[in-house]
């Protein structure tokens, strides 16, 4: 293991980016569907579109609900939570354990935009991410869920909260069981043949039936402004037009 890490063919912790090879001895099937997935997010088009008749509002929140009312009647409200999972001593602070999460019930429903330190699970996180969180944020669905925490995660990705998204994350939680596992049948088959499903169809459906305009999805964005754990401030702003 030191001399694959040494060769960079293996990541040296959990924090840095999985190389091609750690992907393969852990899950191929879930590092192809994951590229697959993101792929059917490219084809499907921007989640949502900002309202033409108002200028776009752009998102300031530290550690507290807030309710912004803007000209045109327009309302945004906007709830943010610091806790992360537990990822090291008692010196660092708002952890908690993975299965004891603070989340569930406490992001009020009418929640426009979500800011948390961490990334819910599968999405932008490295599988980091807090599973409890993922299923607040079904329960709320927000149209802009803004984290960081895991900063080899950095960058946007568009959900919809529907059957494609579903199975991703199933076939996401599944236990990686190695190469061999994944070239025989197994429930994860299942999974990958629903996200590839689910995502033609949703991907016909848009482009065939709505027109390109026609999207209601939503929005997660990694704003980790560190790049990687290099210490350094690189990373790029993500703005976002509501």
């Amino acid at each position: 293991m030191g001399l694959l890490v040494w060769l960079r063919l293996r990541r040296p912790n959990k924090w840095e980016p999985p190389t091609p090879l750690d992907h393969i001895l852990s899950s191929p099937l879930q590092w192809l569907v994951a590229a697959l997935y993101r792929f059917i997010l490219v084809l499907r088009g921007r989640p949502f579109h900002p309202p033409t008749s108002a200028p776009p509002i752009r998102v300031y929140l530290e550690n507290n609900g807030v309710t912004l009312e803007f000209k045109g009647g327009r309302r945004l409200n906007i709830w943010g939570g610091g806790a992360v999972p537990e990822c090291g001593g008692r010196e660092n602070a708002f952890q908690y354990l993975r299965h004891l999460h603070p989340w569930r019930g406490i992001v009020p429903d009418e929640t426009d935009v979500l800011v948390t330190h961490t990334p819910p699970r599968h999405h932008l996180d490295l599988d980091l991410g807090c599973a409890g969180l993922l299923e607040e944020v079904w329960r709320v669905k927000p149209k802009l869920h803004v984290f960081g925490h895991v900063h080899w995660g950095h960058g946007r990705e568009s959900v919809y909260y529907d059957e494609c998204q579903r199975a991703y994350e199933s076939l996401m939680a599944r236990p990686k069981r190695g190469p061999i596992y994944d070239l025989l049948p197994n429930p994860g088959w299942v999974d990958a043949l629903y996200v590839l499903w689910y995502g033609l169809n949703s991907v016909v459906w848009k482009w065939i039936m709505l027109g390109p305009g026609a999207n209601n999805g939503a929005l997660m964005v990694n704003a980790a402004v560190m790049h990687g754990n290099t210490g350094k401030v690189r990373n790029p702003v993500m703005v976002v037009d509501l």
